[in-house]
């Protein structure tokens, strides 16, 4: 996959324009596109189906469904942040357990 080079600011004082940042963004995401839904679908796509068969009250499943949602985003958010420092954008497993240890420092530091 091809990565975008961002926008420095080092060689001016002056702050990127916002339709330079939105066409960044854009240029990313369309260089990016399938393996970002694939980060997405792989948790989307159960959570989906769950939800429509158990319907909104179901007080058993909500629970997990919202904590796997929660790891989703971890994932897609490690992903993306992989990509903003001119890294590749890593494949679906590697997002999903690297991302989650994120969260797991994240957790013991807050707690310990």
């Amino acid at each position: 996959m091809k990565r975008t080079k961002f926008s420095s600011t080092a060689k001016s004082n002056r702050l990127p324009s916002s339709w330079r940042l939105f066409m960044d963004a854009l240029r990313t995401y369309l260089d990016n596109w399938w393996g970002i839904w694939k980060i997405i679908l792989v948790v989307y796509v159960p959570v989906g189906i769950i939800s429509l068969i158990t319907g909104p009250n179901d007080t058993v499943l909500s629970p997990f469904l919202g904590f796997a949602q929660i790891i989703m985003n971890i994932a897609l958010i490690y992903a993306v942040a992989q990509l903003f420092e001119n890294r590749p954008l890593p494949n679906t497993p590697t997002a999903y357990y690297d991302g989650s240890g994120v969260i797991v420092r994240y957790l013991l530091v807050l707690f310990l």
